[in-house]
């Protein structure tokens, strides 16, 4: 595979074009189903920690932010190079290269997501974090259960 078009030569004002693998599950990758050429936006799911060692600790504490799953759109319109069981090769710019280097050294998990061939727009989305599903569909949360004199019956 290139990381050129097809029909493309080497054009030094162009931007710094790389390859870069992705591990994902076939269960995140739309079955398993996607191949080279197609794009897909690139959805990471990473543990955020407001509160473990940072400065303001208390503060994050204090505004209610707790250590938990975040989910957001962070990269989209990525084409697919090649494809190898779990491991996908992107193309992308060096930097952005980076940025996905260091979502995985974070823990970040992938799934991705098929675009229509003729879509190139940029949605814009807001992410997603467990408080705002619950809050979102209305899913009842957990409460400890009052099991006081149950013992007898």
């Amino acid at each position: 595979f290139s990381i050129l078009e097809p029909g493309q030569a080497y054009d030094p004002s162009l931007p710094d074009l790389r390859a870069v693998s992705v591990s994902v599950p076939d269960d995140r990758a739309v079955a398993g189903v996607l191949q080279a050429g197609q794009r897909v936006d690139l959805i990471a799911t990473m543990t955020v920690n407001p509160v473990v060692g940072e400065a303001g600790a208390e503060e994050a504490a204090d505004a209610g932010l707790i250590s938990g799953p975040s989910t957001k759109t962070t990269l989209q319109a990525l084409e697919i190079l090649s494809r190898t069981g779990p491991l996908y090769i992107l193309r992308t710019d060096l930097g952005t290269a980076e940025k996905i280097a260091e979502l995985v050294a974070a823990g970040a998990q992938f799934t991705l997501a098929l675009r229509a061939d003729p879509d190139d727009r940029v949605a814009e989305t807001e992410g997603s974090t467990v408080n705002m599903l619950l809050e979102e569909y209305e899913f009842p949360a957990p409460e400890i259960a009052d099991l006081e004199g149950q013992a007898n019956r």
